[in-house]
């Protein structure tokens, strides 16, 4: 893993934390409310996996011996692929998502080129790689497990979270 790559996450994460996503508008609500600073980011950290920065899955989907047949059985029970598809660009690649592929090692990004076109095979859509993906091929160049790729996504994003809190926040009655 390059320095370069993990220079392009921590940027491409404060970027996506500038966004209205999940975590960020959490934090935002949670200042807005009075809440303390800690209490913002435990809620935000609370949005994560799932529907929303689905590190940890999409991370271990990388691991997995058959990814393709893994892929396939989750278009079959009718879920997502995590690491695909973004709610802010619909067919066609995130900029910010893009610039960090291009750091990742080559074989990396070779797998997730890979998965990328066997998506498009299953769904007939396209469906691009997303902030997950990014978080979870850098975590694999780094040898970070599932469970401790999400780190990647909080670096990253808490000064930004951290700004939203002070810019949000309003005193409640003491």
């Amino acid at each position: 893993m390059s320095l370069a790559s993990s220079q392009a996450l921590a940027n491409m994460h404060r970027s996506l934390a500038r966004r209205e996503n999940a975590s960020s508008m959490m934090v935002a609500s949670m200042a807005q409310l009075g809440r303390p600073l800690f209490e913002s980011i435990a809620a935000a950290l609370l949005t994560l996996g799932g529907a929303h920065a689905p590190i940890s899955q999409t991370r271990r989907l990388l691991d997995v011996d058959n990814r393709f047949r893994e892929i396939d059985s989750i278009f079959e029970n009718g879920g997502k692929v995590p690491g695909f598809g973004s709610a802010f660009y619909k067919g066609e690649p995130d900029p910010e998502v893009e610039t960090v592929l291009r750091q990742i090692r080559p074989s990396t990004n070779s797998l997730i080129t890979r998965l990328t076109q066997h998506v498009y095979q299953v769904t007939d859509k396209p469906l691009y790689p997303n902030a997950a993906m990014a978080t979870a091929a850098v975590a694999m160049d780094m040898g970070l497990s599932p469970v401790n790729a999400p780190r990647l996504l909080v670096e990253g994003r808490m000064p930004v979270w951290v700004s939203i809190h002070s810019s949000n926040f309003k005193a409640g009655p003491q």
